[in-house]
């Protein structure tokens, strides 16, 4: 049986930048996945004070920013789910919906790993889906630093260039008047300058 290995790449994405590109396309090259989800969150859990650019500003930028490109695409599972955005609800869907066929890996950068055990539906989550690291600052520390305490998650890490790019960096500079060429694909950056997104911070 062939078994499509399908990457699940969740986050607020506000904004998506070229960071995250290279996370996805790293996970596609070096782990033979057949297509990479980028799953934009509703109301994240972990961030509380929410997120800058709406859902489905959110949404167009992750669109912009892969078009093209048929092995990504975008899913509005957790922006259409009234309520806040739990992986393990997203992972329940999107293996009920892909059947026994479809392996799910699941995309967490470091921080976000090493936290995996607190998360709503944990030792579910661990049942549903290979975990993916992208470390921080493109370190490979031979996995030891991204295994949490609960042994029941399957990793694996990615081994990418060091680049320090946050939305949070992204948006500063945008408020701030910096230069961010370079750091997001042309279209978002338009669609940015066009709406006055991340004009101040707020």
């Amino acid at each position: 049986m062939n078994v499509r290995r399908l990457g699940i790449f969740g986050g607020a994405f506000d904004p998506v930048h070229n960071a995250h590109l290279t996370i996805a396309q790293a996970a596609l090259d070096q782990k033979a996945l057949d297509e990479v989800l980028f799953v934009p969150s509703g109301e994240p859990v972990r961030k509380p004070h929410g997120t800058l650019a709406s859902a489905d500003a959110r949404l167009e930028m992750l669109h912009l920013a892969i078009a093209g490109r048929k092995e990504f695409a975008v899913s509005t599972l957790e922006t259409g789910r009234p309520g806040p955005s739990y992986t393990v609800d997203t992972l329940e869907e999107l293996a009920m919906r892909t059947g026994p066929d479809t392996a799910l890996i699941l995309l967490c950068g470091e921080d976000a790993a090493a936290d995996l055990p607190t998360w709503q539906g944990a030792t579910r989550i661990a049942q549903l889906a290979t975990v993916l690291v992208a470390p921080r600052l493109g370190a490979h520390r031979g996995g030891a630093g991204f295994q949490p305490a609960n042994s029941a998650f399957m990793m694996a890490v990615l081994h990418l260039p060091e680049n320090p790019l946050s939305s949070s960096s992204v948006r500063t500079a945008l408020a701030t008047g910096r230069s961010v060429e370079g750091q997001l694909p042309a279209a978002v950056l338009t669609y940015i300058q066009s709406r006055g997104l991340y004009a101040k911070l707020s």
